[in-house]
């Protein structure tokens, strides 16, 4: 899960495109969905007081706790800083495990996973299988965690996030 929420924040960073549906009530003008609403936190969530700033407490208690005086988690791009906390406590997680904090920090973890995947796939993913449009293509589109969609049958019929819109002209037509 942890993987997997490094993922989500990377993605939100490199899609402007994702980022920016994030917009009030008052701007969408009554037509936007209640799905869209819970996008007006990415920014919070995903921001120096948020999930990075959780992951940082973590990764400073696993530093004291386990005495590890030559490690250091500083860096000038936020996406490195996350990277490096992510393989710190990933290194660290079977101790973690361990611990009478582990429930705790599971759940640091789970909650801003949960959020991220519900505003990246949830609001996103059709309730049925969607049938690849390629013509004389019989498989059908997974959605990957990074936004990526690709075919079970052919992983050459491939759209990344910022295809979607060509990808749905393909599905409609």
């Amino acid at each position: 899960m942890l993987k997997e929420l490094i993922s989500f924040i990377d993605l939100l960073n490199a899609s402007p495109s994702l980022r920016q549906q994030v917009s009030s009530q008052q701007e969408g003008r009554g037509s936007l969905s209640h799905a869209l609403i819970i996008n007006v936190q990415i920014v919070d969530l995903i921001g120096k007081r948020g999930v990075i700033a959780t992951l940082q407490e973590w990764a400073n208690y696993v530093i004291e706790e386990r005495s590890l005086v030559d490690t250091f988690i500083c860096s000038t791009k936020e996406e490195t800083k996350l990277h490096l906390i992510y393989k710190l406590l990933n290194t660290h997680s079977d101790w973690l495990a361990e611990t009478d904090l582990w429930c705790d920090y599971y759940l640091e973890v789970k909650e801003p996973w949960t959020t991220l995947s519900r505003i990246i796939h949830g609001e996103r993913k059709p309730p049925k299988p969607v049938h690849c449009p390629v013509q004389d293509c019989e498989g059908v589109l997974h959605l990957e965690p990074n936004g990526d969609v690709h075919c079970i049958k052919d992983d050459s019929h491939n759209w990344i996030y910022e295809e979607w819109s060509r990808l749905a002209r393909l599905i409609a037509g």
